[in-house]
């Protein structure tokens, strides 16, 4: 049981539908579903699996991934907070960088700045030639201004290079942000957080959970995260659509 739930979070999947858990698993193992299922409630009581009814179906996680996806949504439910900066004061800066900058913002844009001073989290998604590299530089000068400590991140190096020569700010992979190494995982965590101010995330669609999961960990409460992303960037190679996540009512503007 617990080979196919790992075959199928190697196509990208954090669950299985129980029906497809059990008839993969009879047909690996040449037995009927019925000999599987009974298997089923002692590996709950042993906490290798969690069982959760949705809708209609039930769906079967390994232990390890349920509670990665659940730790990920409460973590991004405790950043999402609110800021009490006016709206017209941000107006009034935001008009400044704009004729310093020698830029023009259309209103979605100057939206999503606004929206990113007073969040604790926020999301921007579009296509390519939306706008989504205007409205993050204007984002990155407006934290500049308020002498703000700001990190870029991107999960690849690419990306982060790209990110990089997009904003004339440096941006790291993910890994090398949270001081990953081998031996010993990830340095930056809950325990041992991020000191800055802000963090901005590009092309968070190829971000799997139990990535989004350890970034999560480092961010403290009260720095503002932005993700940034695009519906058609290639998905994550690991297992989760953290997308989905971000289908709970908060901030996102989609230019």
């Amino acid at each position: 049981i617990l080979y196919t739930l790992l075959q199928a979070s190697a196509q990208g999947h954090t669950y299985l539908p129980k029906e497809e858990l059990l008839r993969q698993g009879a047909e690996l193992l040449k037995v009927t579903e019925d000999a599987m299922e009974k298997h089923l409630s002692d590996m709950q009581m042993e906490r290798k699996l969690v069982i959760k009814q949705k809708g209609e179906k039930q769906c079967v996680y390994a232990a390890v991934y349920y509670y990665t996806e659940l730790n990920t949504a409460r973590m991004l439910h405790d950043l999402n907070i609110r800021g009490s900066m006016p709206e017209e004061n941000i107006q009034k800066k935001l008009e400044k960088i704009q004729e310093s900058e020698n830029i023009e913002l259309d209103p979605l844009q100057a939206k999503a700045v606004m929206e990113a001073v007073n969040s604790g989290l926020l999301i921007i998604t579009g296509g390519p030639g939306t706008g989504k590299t205007t409205t993050i530089n204007t984002i990155i000068r407006y934290f500049e201004s308020e002498e703000m400590e700001i990190f870029l991140a991107a999960p690849t190096g690419r990306a982060a290079k790209r990110m990089t020569e997009a904003t004339g700010y440096e941006a790291k992979t993910i890994h090398r942000l949270l001081e990953y190494n081998p031996q010993d995982g990830y340095k930056r965590n809950d325990e041992n957080p991020l000191e800055g101010d802000a963090l901005i995330v590009d092309e968070c669609s190829m971000i799997d959970i139990l990535l989004m999961n350890n970034l999560l960990k480092a961010v403290p409460v009260g720095m503002r995260l932005v993700f940034v992303g695009d519906i058609d960037q290639l998905p994550s190679v690991g297992a989760g659509n953290v997308d989905q996540l971000f289908q709970r009512g908060f901030p996102r503007f989609a230019l």
